[in-house]
């Protein structure tokens, strides 16, 4: 089974992409160590929008 995304489909699977890499990735590592919720990061990532 082939599946390709439409064009829309590509660019919000790219978007959470780079959010992923650029806000959550750094400081993963000392969130999981000390148990800490991304509460600024998720809040950021709601600002995106990326479902309605």
């Amino acid at each position: 089974m082939n599946i390709q995304l439409t064009e829309e489909h590509e660019m919000i699977r790219q978007a959470a992409r780079d959010f992923a890499q650029n806000e959550l990735l750094p400081g993963v590592i000392e969130r999981d160590e000390h148990q800490k919720f991304p509460t600024e990061q998720v809040k950021k990532l709601g600002s995106l929008a990326l479902w309605e």
